[in-house]
């Protein structure tokens, strides 16, 4: 089945070098597209991921069963896309619009994910606009939430603050630690689980899987020091499999 404008293939493992135009001409010459797009960074750096969309399946299928295929030089990854890739895009048209959604940042640095602060530790008789009125000093806040037992309405110690730009929650962040109505407050950015606190386990260290051969730890470590400064890099070779470690746990 087709997806909303098309069929849809993931291209893992692109070239940092390889832009929407150059993958459009490469798989274009195998049928017409309805869609194309490398995927970037909120710095406009490529993530080495893509899609591609196909008007029809018969292309489409063509190109998942010819095996190798080579852009720019690199030897890259086809498959077809899946429902979680899929919100990965943000295309020209319908069919890769980036979500603004809890669950994902898709690259999107004001996507609400990345705006979203989870405040653990709060006393029990601090408000929602107590907590507001503090974190506001860095910026408007579009939503704030204490999380309370359903049947006490008790405070359970823990919420959510949700601010307009995400630089505000970078500031807030940058200034820690917090205190608030006499407790000092744990602060950590958003996950998806993080409605569940045994979600928002601290750790400095990164796992980094499908790693290329021709992938160093200097360059693992360059590219991961635009969110933090990395401390180590260890990487697991010819296994395509490494770890960074941060120096904060909010990289």
């Amino acid at each position: 089945m087709p997806g909303k404008d098309g069929y849809k293939l993931f291209v893992g493992g692109i070239s940092f070098n390889t832009t929407d135009q150059s993958l459009k001409a490469y798989f274009e010459q195998f049928g017409p597209l309805a869609d194309y797009i490398v995927i970037k960074t909120a710095e406009n750096r490529s993530r080495g991921f893509g899609f591609v969309v196909y008007e029809n399946e018969d292309d489409m299928e063509r190109v998942v069963n010819m095996g190798n295929h080579t852009v720019d030089g690199r030897q890259v990854e086809i498959k077809r896309a899946t429902p979680r890739e899929d919100t990965q895009g943000g295309g020209r048209g319908g069919g890769m619009k980036r979500g603004r959604d809890d669950d994902s940042a898709d690259g999107n640095r004001e996507a609400k994910i990345m705006r979203k602060l989870f405040v653990g530790g709060l006393n029990y008789d601090s408000t929602k606009d107590d907590v507001k009125a503090y974190f506001s000093k860095y910026g408007p806040v579009e939503d704030c939430v204490i999380m309370k037992y359903p049947d006490s309405g008790k405070s359970k110690g823990f919420g959510f603050v949700v601010f307009e730009e995400s630089r505000a929650l970078d500031q807030c962040q940058a200034d820690r630690p917090h205190r608030i109505d006499g407790r000092t407050v744990d602060t950590k950015r958003s996950t998806p689980q993080s409605s569940k606190p045994e979600a928002m386990v601290q750790t400095k260290r990164l796992f980094v899987a499908g790693i290329r051969d021709d992938i160093s730890e200097e360059d693992l470590q360059d590219y991961f020091s635009e969110f933090g400064n990395v401390t180590s890099a260890d990487l697991k070779k010819p296994r395509g499999f490494g770890f960074l470690e941060f120096e904060d746990h909010d990289a």
